[in-house]
């Protein structure tokens, strides 16, 4: 029997809702929902199990998902964000899925995203972000907290933060 290649398995909702429903954990999702205020889909996977998915999911072909998704689940979008950063690609491509996927960050949470694509992430905290005051300084204080922001970059969160 010939088996598709990992490039030639097209990813779709139904295959990440079924994976995300197969991992749900309730504990947790009650845990992490606390530290989610105001946010109220959250199935409760922990982030390794995501960021597994994400990595064999960047490996498929998973740009139709991407555009298409409706972000039903707090890990779906998650899920994107994390593919878009795993997934080999040239940066001006990377860039079109960062574009993309920076209007549907809602919560403090998910901005851990800044890590990875931290001018993008400033570009947006700085310029008509859609987060309420609460969500918008916890994704700032949790950026300052990050060991893998420079200090420079800090140095900027925190005016940032000081001035509202």
């Amino acid at each position: 029997m010939n088996r598709k290649s990992q490039k030639e398995i097209q990813v779709t909702t139904h295959m990440v809702r079924q994976f995300l429903q197969e991992n749900e954990d309730t504990g947790y999702r009650d845990f992490h929902s606390n530290l989610l205020p105001g946010v109220d889909n959250v199935m409760g996977i922990r982030l390794p199990v995501l960021r597994k998915f994400a990595k064999q999911l960047s490996g498929m072909d998973w740009q139709e998902w991407f555009e298409q998704a409706d972000d039903q689940w707090y890990e779906e979008t998650m899920l994107r964000g994390l593919v878009s950063a795993y997934a080999k690609m040239e940066c001006k491509e990377r860039l079109t899925y960062v574009a993309k996927f920076v209007p549907d960050i809602n919560n403090w949470a998910v901005s851990v995203y800044f890590a990875v694509f931290p001018d993008e992430m400033l570009t947006y905290l700085q310029d008509g972000h859609k987060l309420d005051e609460f969500t918008y300084k916890k994704s700032l204080q949790k950026i300052t907290e990050s060991y893998r922001v420079d200090k420079e970059m800090k140095k900027i969160i925190k005016e940032m933060r000081q001035r509202g």
